[in-house]
């Protein structure tokens, strides 16, 4: 279940918004956009099952969050923002949770008790997406409908562009699905996929143990680029800039850091992370990243992706992610 949790890695109604702003929450599938006039910065970082919650990450000013929805013996292992409220989906559960400010949350139930990996939110639509190849949708995050299954299995993460769901998974596999009800196999540089997103130009997707990088405009037709190093990496976009952390081989740790403004075209590579750990999840608030390691209580934050300073974290913890509901 550990080597699991390794790879594993809301309700907006967008019809009240600009088409302006509804193309920058659509830009940021994993999450990080606020509508105006909303509360303030708040990060919400998840592991197992509960949270913790911070308006700035600094350190000692972390806030432990009961999560009182029963997970059934799953754990939390993807969480995304989608402009009202975070959802966090579960692993070995059928279970996805939602609180508008990390304190309150409720449960919503999913059509399967299985190993849930990721959650997506298009700007109408929720995708989640399971390591065997199942998946779910709904439209307005509490009712839920199975979707379309995902061939074979080990599928790890999705994302969407506003018009099309991308699913990544190992031995190279990437899927997509304009609803989730039914998903075409694509082409794709030969990778174990652990991540993808959508940077409001084109999906990146990146693997564990590699140094391979495939982007697409669409998810149907895929580029074969290169990261800086081989390594197990995580992106995050804020803007056109891209930013990666590694969490090294294995998941055996890393410095590694790398910085990107032309759609991961080239990359620019530091060893500027505070420590060698295994930095598994990146996000932004839209003027800083903040990169959590797994497995430990250190966590880093960065304007630019190359100076970073070191942030601490409440306690050591399977850290599966960390988002920001600002941008």
């Amino acid at each position: 279940m550990k080597a699991r949790r390794h790879f594993l890695k809301s309700i907006l109604g967008l019809s009240a918004l600009s088409l302006t702003e509804r193309a920058r929450a659509q830009m940021m599938p994993f999450g990080f956009w606020k509508k105006p006039g909303g509360s303030g910065k708040l990060y919400c970082l998840i592991a197992d099952s509960s949270c913790r919650t911070s308006p700035s990450g600094d350190t000692g000013s972390w806030t432990l969050r009961t999560i009182s929805v029963s997970l059934g013996g799953g754990w939390l292992v993807d969480i995304i923002w989608n402009g009202s409220a975070f959802y966090a989906i579960a692993s070995g559960s059928d279970k996805i949770v939602k609180s508008a400010d990390a304190i309150n949350w409720t449960g919503a139930t999913l059509p399967y008790n299985t190993d849930w990996a990721s959650v997506a939110w298009s700007g109408s639509r929720f995708c989640a997406v399971a390591g065997n190849g199942e998946s779910a949708t709904s439209t307005d995050g509490s009712t839920w409908s199975a979707g379309g299954a995902l061939s074979s299995s080990n599928w790890g993460s999705v994302a969407s562009n506003g018009t099309n769901f991308c699913a990544v998974g190992m031995s190279s596999k990437i899927a997509t699905s304009p609803t989730g009800a039914t998903w075409t196999n694509q082409t794709a540089p030969g990778a174990n996929y652990r991540q993808v997103i959508w940077n409001g130009s084109v999906y990146c997707a990146v693997g564990s143990n590699s140094n391979v990088l495939a982007t697409s405009a669409t998810g149907t037709s895929w580029t074969s680029l290169t990261m800086p190093a081989s390594g197990t990496w995580s992106l995050a976009a804020k803007g056109s800039l891209l930013c990666a952390v590694d969490a090294g081989a294995g998941m055996a740790g890393s410095k590694n850091a790398a910085i990107s403004t032309n759609n991961g075209a080239s990359w620019s590579m530091n060893t500027n992370l505070p420590s060698t750990a295994a930095w598994s999840s990146i996000c932004t608030d839209g003027t800083n990243f903040y990169a959590v390691a797994n497995g430990t209580d250190k966590a880093a934050i960065s304007a630019d992706g190359v100076t970073w300073t070191a942030k601490t974290l409440p306690s050591s913890g399977n850290w599966n992610g960390i988002r920001s509901n600002s941008l």
